[in-house]
């Protein structure tokens, strides 16, 4: 697997985690015998597809001749669950109200338990707790919560929100699907061999910055897969795509400009 980065990109000139993606695309290209390269972006509602899209477009374009033959689709395509039940998952993305999960104690522990726990205690200013009543206590006390469940529920709006930067680490131990495997299969025939081993080299080399974990963010493991739609793709009008292209911002729909700091899934690549 690719690594994956936790990249903030809330302006081109101020972009992180960027490096390593356009080292990877550059190794590509370098190794590609002259073809030129498109990139395309996937990546669920509201988590920062246009600013990222705009960063990368700018900061390729800087890039001078060792970038010269990657280009940017213009529109990014949407990931949307096929789940009808909500769950961590529409907490995180921002698809649900705090007050609409069921059982909000036990969606509270699983968001808990895939956080690292020094960031995730250095984020919320509690103390260090071993259980999830305790953890829900120690939150009680700091937003004032008379009950456990008062507790889950003002955690839960806090990570709707997005007041928490967060990314996803990939998992390193599993062992491949067969659809991964048919997908990296498919990658190497796109790219060639030449360049899908000028990758993994370049990969290899930016594995250390890949791991870097931006200040603020907190780590989380990854959850449970859930199967996804690949077919939609966002709906843009003309000014969405002269913004992509250096024009005005505009933002997505259900999206702030200022929380594309590390919220990790459109990140990984």
């Amino acid at each position: 697997r690719a690594p994956a980065l936790a990249v903030a990109a809330e302006a081109a000139d101020a972009a992180v985690g960027l490096a390593p993606l356009l080292a990877l695309l550059e190794a590509a290209t370098a190794s590609a015998g002259g073809r030129d390269l498109t990139v395309g972006l996937v990546g669920f509602d509201g988590v920062g597809k246009r600013s990222l899209l705009r960063s990368a477009r700018a900061l390729t374009e800087a890039g001078g001749p060792a970038l010269s033959r990657v280009a940017w689709l213009a529109k990014p395509a949407r990931l949307q669950p096929l789940s009808t039940s909500l769950g961590v998952n529409d907490v995180l993305l921002r698809k649900a109200t705090a007050e609409a999960v069921p059982q909000p104690e036990m969606a509270a522990a699983a968001v808990v338990e895939r956080c690292d726990r020094r960031a995730l205690l250095k984020h919320l200013q509690i103390a260090a707790f071993g259980t999830d009543e305790e953890f829900l206590a120690r939150f009680a006390a700091r937003v004032g919560a008379e009950t456990p469940r008062a507790a889950a529920v003002a955690a839960l709006r806090h990570w709707a929100r997005g007041e928490m930067p967060f990314f996803t680490r990939v998992a390193e131990d599993e062992t491949p699907t067969g659809e991964e495997q048919a997908a990296a299969a498919a990658a190497v025939a796109l790219l060639g061999v030449a360049a899908t081993k000028a990758v993994v080299r370049a990969a290899r080399g930016v594995a250390a910055l890949a791991r870097a974990e931006p200040e603020g963010c907190v780590a989380l493991a990854a959850g449970e897969a859930e199967e996804i739609d690949l077919s939609a793709e966002e709906e843009w009008g003309e000014a969405d795509a002269a913004g992509v292209g250096g024009g005005e911002e505009s933002g997505e729909e259900g999206e702030e400009e200022s929380g594309e700091d590390g919220s990790g899934e459109e990140g990984e690549e």
